[in-house]
């Protein structure tokens, strides 16, 4: 019997768009004898303290804030401000009304008056589903009017639509909302437009609700139909959780399951997080779009800098959250006229010392923070549920072509994960509101993508984060604190988190910070111990005064026995192996504007490639553990950092560390063998550092080759300022070769005869090939120019004097006569087997690239071949006929 196999994908597609339904209509509702038809009110945008008789405060009624608004009373057959229809009476209202067939808005900004008043009607919806404005139609009664200023505003986000009428004719203000649950309110706004004469106008307009189920519902719904495909219908979506808005548990389909969210734009209304996936595997969530409004973080302009008092005075930004409470947290100073943190200015912390000297306008404290009047200034705020996308022990999750536009904390946190894929996923500021004139200045309130206690294989490509608040990417594991040395082979440890696990058959780094010591061990037996939070974290504060016990929840302990005996014991910490990022790859994305670091490695076992870093307040890459303050791990062994792009990094007033960074944080002491190694560094390129280029703390085995400086040494009072390009101290085994390439130092205190500083217990520096001096920043060393030339100003990188078809720069790399027309040569050779060979040439590498034909693009065989050794073993030859191609590197 012949069995036929049919192989098909199961779909979902999640609500399809109905039919439209007016559910109300603005003429047809109003009522000029009663309380308002059930759902509508009529609202305006009145200050501070009005009444009849009472302008109040006429800096505040901000437009937008809900929760400023105040009705409008009966005056049959229209809604006014006091009641009357006198119009003008009773400052800053004007001739406001609403009738059934029109109205007028408020007074305009002028004299003491300092916002439009706005005439409001607003709707609330009787029952869920994705709502618009149909119908609409605003005629000006007069053609001497400017227009009248139409906002629509789906409950407390900003406006989806600002039309101004057109005085000579009708217009249409039909406008998509989007999705809202029952119980949101749209609210249409008519106001001045910035002059309130001749502005009676004619309207009228419907609100129509199609039938479409929430964004939680569809992906829920879908994950639970046992579909391999699910696809959530595109469009706009609002919600205001009152904690996590999706969340999903213990998901573990046997095939994959992919999530298709493409034209979703998802707008969280809360300061609460958006996606919580737990205990979730095979999993891919492709094309959504996350914002959230209101924003979470305060945006203005530097109005006055008293540096006697430490403080500023900010005015806020029109268009965004118009208060500042005393939580705000940390701010970052922008330059107006590019919008790019400000380089030499430090992070601001406020400490609570925030006032309100009018509506919008506020006194703030900057403590040692250097800003200009005019300056920008983003201050974050104290939210709720942290994190936009938060993973928690998920295997094989991947999110793809994912944007996310702001997150209280993190935009994307992932715990204990394995095997999770980033591709395409963006961390960036949304689109500018439509009633602000200033771009938003930030992204995530903290990290862009942060992976913790990771298990390895993250994948993070074509990614981008930008304007967040602390650092862009992030790869770290975690320290145990030793509680209890109970016996010379057993300890009592505490982890991060209840999510980290201990097994059997662990390895372990058992670290004490103040000796410098570390010793190994596997683990035999785990029990856990019974103590209580509190009483874990009380231990912890005793022992370790300085950590950061905030994010850290510290409930659960384990007694540990080991294989061996070990020496340190209370006060250390624990590294657990078993989850050190292995195999994670970060290449390909792009990081700018951060207020911390670019890219932070605290794991081992990754390979950071092909990233550009622009414009972080601290190093562009950093590798560091952090002993005390985060607990964080650990030191990182085989890292390779290659072909980065590091532009204007660490430009911070006191923060001016290299470019790229490696070091420990709570390491008292150092002895070879117990940090960092086995890294590779190299065909790096750094551009208009703030001091050097490169540091190396704590660390065996490294190797640096080909790293580029651009410009160094910018900033003389960035603090700690490294005279020299590359500076060393405590390690051990460090080689520096290849073609390493020095141009334009700008500080006249920077070392030009020594580029490469060695400072404390430096043993076994090899310098096979140093640094090279390129001072007209031509790409070419100037010993090669001068020794060819006999003057630096004579060529350029992309000349070809001899007229080989060779540039300066290729003949310089291949190491021939650039006024001869000589070649690189390379040959197969048979004897004793295929090899190919070519002329060995000191500090150069050679990749090998193999094909079966030439018409297709070669792949990679070999690279990194030592170009001295003038041969490499070529694989036997079974059948048919093998291209090869060489390229000669830096």
């Amino acid at each position: 019997m012949m069995y036929r196999i049919l192989t098909f994908i199961v779909s979902i597609a999640a609500a399809e768009l109905g039919a439209q339904t007016v559910v109300a209509s603005y003429g047809s509702d109003f009522n000029t004898t009663g309380a308002p038809t059930a759902g509508w009110s009529y609202l305006w945008n009145a200050p501070d303290g009005w009444g009849i008789g009472v302008t109040g405060d006429q800096a505040s009624g901000f437009i937008g804030a809900p929760a400023s608004y105040v009705p409008l009373i009966l005056a049959s057959p229209s809604y006014t401000a006091d009641g009357d229809l006198v119009g003008g009476n009773n400052p800053p209202s004007g001739f406001m009304r609403l009738s059934s067939g029109g109205g007028h808005p408020g007074v305009s900004v002028g004299g003491s008056n300092m916002r439009d008043r706005y005439a409001i009607a607003a709707y609330t919806v009787p029952s869920s589903g994705h709502y618009a404005i149909a119908n609409s139609f605003i005629t000006m009664s007069n053609s001497s009017s400017n227009g009248v200023e139409v906002l629509v505003f789906p409950g407390i986000s900003e406006a989806v639509l600002r039309h101004v009428s057109d005085p000579f004719s009708t217009t249409s203000f039909d406008t998509e909302i989007g999705y809202l649950d029952a119980g949101q309110t749209i609210y249409v706004a008519f106001g001045p437009n910035g002059s309130a004469t001749s502005d009676s106008f004619s309207m009228d307009f419907d609100i129509v609700r199609t039938d479409r189920l929430s964004f939680r519902d569809q992906f829920l719904n879908g994950l639970a139909s046992g579909a391999d495909v699910i696809t959530i219908t595109p469009g706009r979506y609002y919600a205001n959780p009152s904690s996590t808005y999706v969340y999903r548990g213990n998901f573990n389909p046997p095939t994959p399951v992919t999530v298709i969210a493409d034209g979703v734009e998802l707008i969280n209304q809360s300061d609460n997080r958006t996606i919580s996936l737990v205990n979730c595997n095979n999993l891919t969530l492709r094309g959504l779009s996350i914002d959230y409004d209101p924003q979470l973080y305060r945006q203005g302009t530097v109005e006055s800098r008293n540096y006697s008092t430490g403080t500023f005075e900010l005015r806020l930004h029109e268009g965004y959250p118009q208060t500042l409470s005393t939580t705000a947290t940390s701010g970052i100073t922008y330059e107006p006229s590019n919008l790019t943190m400000k380089q030499m200015t430090n992070t601001i912390y406020p400490n609570g010392n925030v006032t309100e000297i009018e509506p919008g306008l506020y006194q703030v404290n900057a403590n040692f923070s250097n800003m200009d009047v005019g300056d920008f200034v983003s201050l974050t705020v104290s939210a709720g549920i942290p994190h936009g996308i938060y993973l928690e022990n998920c295997t094989g999750v991947r999110l793809e072509d994912i944007e996310i536009h702001g997150a209280p904390a993190f935009a994307v946190l992932s715990v204990n994960g394995f095997q999770i894929s980033l591709e395409n996923v963006q961390i960036t500021p949304g689109a500018t509101p439509l009633r602000a004139s200033i771009p938003r200045l930030l992204s995530s309130n903290a990290d862009g993508l942060h992976f913790k206690h990771s298990y390895g294989e993250i994948n993070i490509n074509n990614s981008h984060t930008a304007y967040t608040g602390d650092d862009g990417i992030i790869l770290t594991t975690a320290y145990a604190p030793i509680l209890e040395k109970n016996a010379a082979n057993a300890i009592t440890v505490a982890t991060k988190s209840s999510s980290e696990t201990v097994e059997v058959g662990d390895e372990l780094y058992i670290y004490d910070p103040v000796a410098g010591t570390r010793e190994s061990a596997i683990i035999q037996t785990v029990s856990p111990v019974a103590m209580s939070e509190t009483a874990i974290r009380a231990e912890i504060s005793i022992l370790f005064p300085d950590a950061n016990l905030t994010n850290s929840t510290f409930e659960q302990a384990f007694l540990l026995t080991l294989d061996t005996n070990v020496t340190t014991g209370t006060g250390g910490i624990v590294a657990n192996r078993s989850g050190d990022s292995s195999g994670s790859v970060i290449s390909n994305c792009t990081i700018d504007n951060t207020r911390a670091r670019g890219i932070l490695i605290k794991a081992s076992n990754v390979v950071v490639r092909n990233n550009s870093v622009y414009n972080s307040f601290l190093p562009g890459i950093q590798v560091r553990p952090d002993a005390f303050y985060w607990m964080e791990g650990d030191f990182a062994h085989n890292v390779i950092i290659e072909d980065n792009e590091l532009t204007r990094c660490s430009i911070a007033r006191s923060n001016g560390y290299t470019p790229i960074y490696v070091s420990a944080r709570g390491f008292n002491n150092w002895t070879p063998g117990t940090g960092h190694s086995n890294l590779t560094i190299r065909r790096n390129k750094i551009t208009t550092p703030a001091s050097g280029g490169i540091l190396i703390e704590y660390a065996d085995d490294v190797k640096l080759r080909s790293n580029t400086t651009t410009n160094s040494h910018n900033f003389t009072s960035a603090s700690p300022f490294y005279d020299s390009v590359i500076r060393l101290e405590r390690v051990n085994n460090v080689s520096i070769y290849g073609v390493n390439l020095v141009s334009g130092i700008n500080e006249a205190n920077a070392n030009m005869s020594a580029l490469i500083d060695t400072g404390p217990q430096v043993t076994n520096l090899n310098v096979v090939a140093g640094l090279l001096l390129d001072q007209d920043t031509d790409q070419l060393p100037d010993d090669w120019e001068i020794d060819n030339f006999g003057f630096t100003s004579v060529v350029d990188a992309n000349d070809d004097t001899d007229g080989d078809g060779l540039t300066e720069a290729e003949e310089f790399i291949a190491v021939l006569n650039p006024l001869q027309q000589d070649f690189f040569q390379a040959k197969i050779g048979m004897s004793g087997g295929l090899h190919l060979n070519w002329t060995p040439k000191a500090n150069r590498f050679v990749t090998v690239y193999q094909n079966e034909t030439l018409d297709t693009s070669f792949s990679i065989l070999e690279q990194d071949i030592p170009a001295e050794d003038g041969t490499f073993d070529l694989p036997p030859l079974v059948e048919g006929s093998i291209f090869y191609r060489i390229a000669i590197t830096e």
